[in-house]
């Protein structure tokens, strides 16, 4: 091929290939992802107009798709696809010293399966239109548990804050989030399936669980044509898990899931007042007051878990370092991470443990249609 291997021209230890081409490297014996759901529910009209109902829900990931990453002699990181967990992927290539099991005269790491389990029991109450009057009110318990956040991955995050974010289809500029792949970072390392304590599977109540959720909806109609709705929504906070920053961009939960509590309750009113004038018998003229979260409640929707500075750099200075690290041992990593070479200055990140992302306050609109 034309051009210099500058792979090669530095001797193979000042560039690394982090994207090694891998576009044949797919596991011959890979399966479909796929989803075990049950649905039960009953119902019955306790009072005219009135339905009250009963729900439960369970959905349970068989099997997922993922880039499985793994380091090559040389430094270098290779992806195939394949299922995590299962059939020739069941064991994982260490990137460091870390030998839970020989394979074949090899050191290997157990590489745990894809979980993905939801479970929710719904009680509701309907009334349907009747005298100017409905109503809709339901309680949901349930609970979102596993190693694995879904194809759009809630296990990685990076606000604006973080001067970084992810480049999704169709949007311009950066998103918080990670959009909808099968390439999260969650196999693509072996010290992604572990915490500092040497445990291996990273299990847990998922980022995006609420335990807990409320919601109130109901509307009258006065008979002289002001109509007033009302909407409330009251749920539990999500977890939150401490997060170390390491070399490659890559994040490691030092203590597991949930270690940090949760966010904060979170709850919103909205109102809509609407009065009516009629003009023969088609025309109108409508006027509305829509208020959005009514009481103003300013909850925080995230708490700040980076440990260490989130930094830009595959090798930046307050980036904790795991490849020489026993990882089925465990290993103190709060000492780790303040004896970086930056240690107090920058690699603490002063913003650990405190709330961000706050939701708007009360936002009123005022509307005016001439209906015909």
């Amino acid at each position: 091929m034309p051009g210099t291997d500058l792979l090669q021209q530095a001797g193979g230890g000042a560039f690394t290939d982090l994207r090694v081409p891998d576009f044949d490297t797919i596991d011959p014996e890979i399966k479909p992802m796929s989803v075990d759901q049950a649905n039960f529910g009953i119902e019955a009209e306790v009072m005219p107009q009135t339905v009250l109902s009963a729900r439960f829900v369970h959905s349970k990931l068989n099997r997922t798709i993922e880039d499985l990453g793994n380091v090559l002699p040389d430094g270098s990181f290779g992806y195939f696809y394949g299922n995590p967990g299962e059939g020739t992927n069941i064991y994982a290539a260490p990137a460091g010293p870390t030998c839970t099991i020989t394979v074949q005269g090899t050191c290997a790491d157990y590489m745990p399966k894809a979980i993905r389990q939801y479970d929710a029991f719904q009680v509701e109450l309907t009334r349907r239109f009747s005298r100017g009057f409905l109503f809709d009110a339901s309680y949901v318990y349930s609970r979102l548990y596993g190693n694995y956040g879904g194809l759009q991955s809630t296990d990685e995050i990076r606000l604006s804050d973080t001067g970084r974010g992810y480049g999704n289809n169709q949007v311009l500029g950066a998103a918080a989030y990670r959009g909808g792949s099968n390439a999260n970072v969650a196999w693509d390392l072996d010290w992604e399936f572990y915490d500092a304590h040497g445990n291996n599977g990273l299990y847990g109540r998922l980022p995006t669980d609420r335990p807990h959720a409320f919601k109130l909806a109901g509307a009258y109609e006065f008979k002289f044509g002001t109509q007033v709705g009302l909407f409330f929504w009251a749920t539990s906070g999500t977890p939150v898990s401490t997060q170390l920053n390491s070399n490659y961009y890559y994040q490691f939960w030092p203590n597991g899931r949930g270690d940090m509590g949760r966010t904060p309750t979170f709850s919103r009113t909205d109102l809509l007042i609407a009065h009516e004038f009629k003009f023969g018998e088609v025309k109108k003229l409508r006027l509305e007051f829509n208020a959005t979260n009514l009481f103003s409640q300013r909850i925080s929707q995230y708490t700040w878990n980076n440990y260490n500075y989130q930094d830009i750099g595959f090798f930046s200075p307050s980036n904790i370092e795991l490849f020489d690290k026993d990882l089925d041992k465990g290993f103190a990593w709060q000492s780790i991470a303040k004896n970086t070479s930056e240690a107090q200055g920058i690699a603490l990140d002063p913003r650990y443990g405190h709330a961000a992302e706050f939701t708007p306050g009360f936002e009123g609109r005022f509307g005016i249609k001439f209906i015909f």
